[in-house]
């Protein structure tokens, strides 16, 4: 069987992305936070590409 479809929220998502940005390994915060890997790094990806949008407004984020 298969197991439900469950949402992260942003939190959960920030703190993985920013573990993965860190330099921990893709497999190891797969293991810790029980996400799949490709999903680890797409959020890493996300986090990367709209780091600098956050950076550039004047209002903090």
């Amino acid at each position: 069987m298969r197991r439900p479809r469950r949402s992260c929220s942003p939190a959960l998502k920030s703190t993985v992305a920013l573990a993965a940005v860190k330099g921990e390994h893709t497999n190891g915060c797969a293991q810790r936070f029980d996400i799949h890997s490709k999903q680890i790094m797409q959020w890493k990806t996300l986090l990367l590409e709209r780091a600098t949008i956050c950076l550039q407004l004047e209002t903090p984020c």
